[in-house]
């Protein structure tokens, strides 16, 4: 299976949409917690505000209740009941010790159970105890106190969801609840703000209700006369946040359209820097193809357009160097043709000049046979078989010239001794030689040899030397060969470009791949040093 590549298109824009989504996400989490806890904030102060508003008015509530008692007691309980009452009951101190009252008057609690059997609960009593036991107990109406702590208007500062209520210390309702009927001395209420509020604690939080609902609540200890309650002011978490809910979703669909912005924005601007990108991988792939005459038309001034630049000088040098390589692979081929027919020449004149005009001499001597007498054969087929002998020497001559038969037969290092011996004695001249090549393929083999046949040649008809070098080594995979002499030497700024000997052997290690260096100087002598790096086929 081909897996795809992903193209630098994709890759800048992934990376921003990564590097961006992150930053987005914080802020969207910041923008939304903040809003949250400001509205948070505001929820509780708005609960806050609401309970110790009613929390004033309970008490204001309660000072008229007394006030209206202590009225109605000043009559002697005679009359109808003051507003606000329900029951009128009289009787004896239940048991136990009696309060210690200040100079003997009568005593007005509030007190929050029933001291007489009533037939019926309420959520507050005002108890009137005598000094000699004798007790009166009003029964307060519950209709007074709902009032007071119910309000259904959404727009009061508890909303739809909101509510404020009274609880005893028996964590009873003293107050109906908006949401349950019948709830006063009917519903406990056991949680964390009543909790702490019957602790002395005045405090807000979130917290679940007596309903399993979780609220924003302010809570407060409430204590007058002889009561002890606790007053609650709460909201459900669902309303007092809406607005945050509304505000994450609204960050959320703008920060989908943003990122789609993004994207767009990013891939647009990716597409503009990649677009010279993409021009130039195809003009590659075309220069990869031999195409050489690809320019692309730079428009930039950042550093794309400096690659461009780049691109268009380096196709411009591609283009410049091929045609280079195409003429000198022409003047190769005509070198090598001209070549082949100078080596045709000077074959078919060595054959003419010798072996043509001996073998013309034994046909007139074995003609000659044809007119004599059988006994005068011989002094003509005796000449001719030197003549033959002399004519086989000639053809192994010749021969030798194409192919040394040494190298076959002896090897590298043997045929250049002997072809160093030959020169020594033909130059009258001292060679030395260091030979120790590794073994080598047959073409190797010949083209060093005939490079150092090259390099001796050019000795003995120009340098006068008398002392000469031959050495060829090898170092791991680099083989080296250097022929030295110590004659006159010359420039190589007056050498001629032309100079057939130095240009085979250029070519022959153009051809093994390996460098050509000509030292020399007049009167210093030459050095001609070759190294070719042998790769795995040439070992």
């Amino acid at each position: 299976m081909t897996i795809r590549k992903i193209n630098l298109t994709e890759k800048l824009v992934v990376y921003t949409l990564i590097l961006a989504m992150p930053a987005m996400i914080w802020f969207g989490s910041y923008v939304w917690f903040s809003a949250r806890d400001a509205i948070m904030e505001r929820t509780f102060q708005q609960l806050i505000a609401v309970r110790v508003e009613k929390q004033q008015s309970l008490e204001h509530y309660l000072h008229n209740l007394l006030n209206e008692a202590e009225r109605f007691s000043q009559g002697d309980f005679k009359g109808a009941l003051p507003e606000g009452f329900n029951e009128l009951l009289a009787g004896e101190w239940p048991g136990g010790r009696l309060p210690v009252f200040p100079h003997g008057e009568d005593t007005i609690i509030l007190w929050e159970k029933p001291l007489l059997r009533v037939k019926e609960k309420a959520p507050l009593y005002i108890i009137f105890i005598k000094p000699d036991g004798e007790i009166m107990q009003l029964a307060v109406n519950k209709n007074g106190l709902n009032q007071l702590m119910v309000n259904k208007n959404p727009y009061s500062g508890l909303g739809r969801t909101g509510e404020a209520y009274l609880t005893g210390s028996d964590t009873l309702m003293r107050s109906t609840s908006r949401f349950q009927r019948h709830s006063i001395l009917q519903t406990k209420v056991v949680t964390t703000g009543i909790s702490n509020a019957m602790q002395g604690i005045t405090s807000t939080g979130v917290y679940t209700d007596y309903r399993g609902i979780q609220i924003l609540g302010s809570y407060a200890p409430f204590t007058f006369n002889h009561i002890r309650w606790a007053i609650v002011a709460e909201i459900d978490s669902h309303e007092a946040l809406m607005p945050v809910e509304a505000l994450g979703r609204n960050i959320l669909l703008l920060g989908i359209f943003a990122m789609l912005a993004i994207f767009m924005a990013v891939w647009i601007a990716v597409r503009k820097i990649t677009r010279p990108l993409i021009r130039l991988r195809n003009a590659a792939e075309k220069i990869a193809e031999g195409d050489y005459t690809q320019v692309i038309e730079n428009n930039s001034g950042d550093e794309t357009g400096a690659l461009t630049e780049s691109f268009n000088q380096m196709a411009q040098k591609l283009l410049l160097q091929s045609h280079q390589l195409h003429q000198e692979r022409l003047h190769r081929m005509q070198a090598m043709i001209d070549g082949q027919e100078m080596e045709r020449q000077r074959l078919a004149r060595e054959i003419h000049d010798s072996l043509g005009q001996t073998l013309l001499a034994v046909n007139m001597l074995l003609d000659r046979t044809k007119e004599c007498q059988p006994h005068e054969v011989q002094q003509f087929t005796i000449p001719a078989s030197g003549i033959v002998k002399e004519a086989v020497g000639e053809v192994r001559a010749i021969i030798n010239n194409i192919r040394p038969p040494a190298l076959t037969e002896l090897g590298l290092t043997e045929a250049l001794r002997n072809l160093c011996r030959d020169a020594a004695l033909t130059g009258n001249m001292i060679i030395d030689t260091q030979l120790s090549p590794p073994p080598l393929p047959d073409h190797v083999a010949t083209y060093l040899y005939r490079i150092a046949q090259e390099a001796l040649q050019n000795i003995l008809k120009h340098s006068k030397a008398r002392h000469a070098s031959l050495s060829l080594e090898s170092a791991g995979n680099l083989l080296t060969m250097v022929v030295q002499d110590d004659g006159q030497g010359f420039d190589p700024k007056q050498l001629s470009s032309g100079s057939n000997g130095l240009s085979n052997i250029r070519e022959r290690m153009q051809i093994l791949g390996g460098e050509f260096e000509l030292n020399a100087a007049l009167l210093k002598g030459t050095t001609l040093t070759i190294h070719l790096t042998l790769n795995h086929e040439q070992r």
